[in-house]
Formats: C-alpha cells, structure tokens, sequence
C-alpha cells in the first residue's frame, strides 16, 4: 500500500527491503505524479455550500501520509558552497531562456523581470508575443500555445498574468503572429471576454488577476468575495493546526479511481499558490481579517510541507539503497522547492502590493523561511541533482519541468527579500 512509500518494515530480511522498496518506488511514482498535476488551477467565489462534492476536503484525510519524524531520519542542515542567488540564477539562465519552450521562457520573465532578452538582443515578451498572439475563431486576440509534453502550456492566460505581474503598462503595445500590435488592455480584456467563474475556480487565477487588472468594481469586488470564499474554503483543515502546533499534521490524499489524489488546498496547480495570488489581486491593498488568516496559514504551511518533506528524505537516505535513494531525493526536493517557492513568492506579493505591512515578528517569521529555502537549493546544488538536468529530460521529464519551473519561482521569491526588508 502506498501510504508506506519509505517506511521498510523494522524487521526484514535484505531482499524483503529491496522488494518494499521497489514497490515503494512505484507508488512514489504514482503519488509524485498526481502531486505535479496539483500545481494551478482556481475556482469561483460564493459560499462554500455552493462547492461541489468534489471540490470540498473531506473532515478527516480518508488516507495519508503522516509528517511525522521518525528517530534518526530528520534531514541534517546544509551549508551552501555557493550563494542561493548564484545558483538558482545559473539554472533559470540556462534553461529557462529558450525560444523553442514558451511555457520556460514565460517563467525565465517570472524570475528575471521585463528586460530579459533573447540570444539575439530581442526583447522575450516581443519575442513571444509575435510567435503567439493572434485572434481565435471569434475575432478576439489570444496567446495560443500548441501543447505538448515537452513544452506544457498548462494555464490559459499565463502570458497576460506574467506581464501583469511585471508591472508592464495595459497600454504596452505588443507585436502579433498575424502583423501589426496589439496592447497588452485589449489582449487581458478579450481574455475574460465573457468569463463566468466556476464553483470550485479549479484553473483560473489568470482570469481572475485579468478581472482585478481591467475589470468593473462592481464585478471585482464579487470575484474579490467569491474567491476568497473558495480560498478559505479549501484551507479551512489548516485551521486547527494553526491553534494546536502540537498536532500531528497529515497530508491529507482522497482515493479516486483507485489512486491517491490530493485534496483540500493540495489538489490546485502549486499548493493554490497561484489562486492566493489572484486573491489578493482582487482585493488589491485591502486585507480583511479573514484574507490575513489566510497569510497565517499560508506560512504555517511553509514549515508543516517542508518538514513533511524533510522527513520522507530522511526516511529515504537511513533505509533505500544508493539508486533508490537518488531517485527519491530528486522527487522530494523538488516537490519542496515547489512549495517553498511558491509560498515565499505569494507573501511577497502581498506585500508588494501593500496589503501585508513587515512588523519585527513577521520579520523573524519569514526569514527563517528563507533559511530554509536557501537549504534546499543548497542540498540540489550539492548533491549535484542540478548537475544532471540533461539527463532528466528523457527519462524523468516531470522532475526535469519540475525542477525548470519552480527554479524560476524560487528565484522570483528570493529576489523578494528586498521587497520584505530582509
């Protein structure tokens, strides 16, 4: 079963270990895959009796995973040998600012900024804006990317929410596939052309954060409610481990069709990240008191997934053996990245905006959380997982995007430091 990934019985012979943890692997595998596809989706707003059945956590995780550190198996601290901006920076440069990968260039303007060029002096957004935007079937402007396994376009609108994130002018003209420019205003506002939110906002932060850009306040201030609505919603478990740091945390997974699937929060595109970000998009410099609870989660979340983390790898390093072990380090560190990224990103951009102001504790809060972050990225460059990007791309592409994407993420939240005073 899976829910004993990297735990071999206390009592075993050898080959009765390396057949757990052979069909540990597989399970892994399985788990690893659904916990990618949880990476970014939203929903829509109103109460959450409005939520469908699928939508909703269950009261208790009908299976899990528990996040609790066995004797022996916690994960040592890292020293960097070299600085945690040098080394995420290195990765995105490399791998991210690549004309044939759209979906890689768009996250190299996440880390780098507006100003990135392309190899041949070319600006990235031009370049990408005249591969990709043209009109649909209807006559209105799109980014339209053809997608494939080796290059995912996963979210509808990324490019406008990249652009919007950056700071770029509505008015910035934009050159297109078909001839001639387009400003970026009309390409948001022919995205949400007719956009009418879902109940559970599985994928849809692009469009919401288009609403918040260019949208009526009448109609913000109901996606604003509707959304922190659904927000709240799904990490409303968290709650009782933010009152009882003494409890036990679990991961919570439902089974569907016989596999594990996260649920609550865990079953959006990163963790919800992207709909959090949206949130406060919506509710601009405003921060309610229950949007704040949501930040208090948001960073209670940091430490339980990353010592959730910390804990499977450790397990991993004292019972798998050497390729075993490898193989497992790349999966959790990378899904730890992805976490840590994300979260650190999305309190920046809470303060960027205004709505979260720095005291002394949040100070102290936040730059432990950057320790930690800087730890991971220490631990891939050191055990040189970085090393062998190449090599991942044929054989485990899903870590190989992994560790592409969220790369970009963690330099993006790095950079943030300045933004929090630390």
């Amino acid at each position: 079963m899976c829910s004993t990934i990297v735990s071999p019985p206390t009592q075993s012979s050898p080959s009765r270990r390396r057949g757990t943890l052979s069909r540990g692997l597989a399970c892994l595998t399985i788990l690893y895959g659904l916990l990618a596809l949880a990476g970014c989706p939203q929903g829509s707003g109103g109460s959450s009796q409005d939520l469908p059945d699928s939508a909703k956590a269950p009261a208790a995780p009908t299976l899990s995973m528990a996040a609790v550190a066995k004797p022996g198996t916690a994960a040592k601290p890292v020293k960097p040998k070299r600085p945690t901006q040098v080394v995420l920076e290195e990765i995105v440069r490399k791998y991210c600012v690549d004309g044939s990968r759209p979906w890689a260039l768009a996250h190299a303007l996440i880390a780098l900024g507006p100003d990135v060029k392309m190899p041949s002096g070319k600006l990235a957004i031009d370049f990408l804006a005249s591969r990709y935007i043209r009109k649909d079937d209807e006559g209105r402007w799109v980014f339209a990317v053809t997608h494939s396994k080796r290059n995912p376009w996963p979210h509808p609108g990324m490019f406008s929410k990249v652009l919007l994130g950056n700071g770029v002018s509505l008015d910035r003209q934009l050159p297109t596939k078909v001839g001639g420019t387009v400003t970026l205003r009309a390409l948001v506002k022919d995205m949400i052309h007719g956009y009418e939110p879902s109940n559970d906002l599985y994928n849809e932060a692009w469009k919401l954060e288009g609403e918040a850009a260019v949208g009526k306040p009448d109609r913000i201030a109901e996606l604003a409610k509707h959304s922190l609505d659904t927000l709240a919603y799904h990490q409303a478990y968290l709650e009782e481990y933010l009152h009882n740091r003494t409890r036990v945390w679990e991961k919570p997974f439902v089974v569907r069709n016989g596999r594990r699937a996260p649920t609550a929060i865990h079953r959006y595109f990163c963790g919800g990240c992207h709909l959090f970000q949206a949130v406060q998009q919506l509710h601009g410099k405003e921060l309610p008191p229950r949007l704040k609870l949501q930040y208090d989660i948001l960073l209670l979340r940091f430490d339980l997934e990353s010592d959730y983390w910390d804990t499977k790898l450790g397990e991993a390093r004292a019972h798998g053996h050497q390729r075993s072990r490898a193989k497992y380090e790349r999966l959790f560190l990378s899904q730890k990245l992805k976490m840590q990224g994300h979260i650190l990103e999305t309190y920046v951009k809470g303060v960027e905006l205004g709505a979260i102001k720095m005291d002394e504790e949040a100070k102290t809060k936040v730059a432990a959380a950057y320790e930690r972050l800087a730890a991971t990225v220490a631990t891939l460059d050191q055990q040189g997982i970085y090393d062998q990007m190449d090599s991942y791309e044929a054989r485990e592409l899903q870590v190989y995007l992994d560790l592409i994407g969220d790369t970009a993420h963690a330099l993006h939240a790095w950079q943030g430091r300045k933004v929090l005073g630390l």
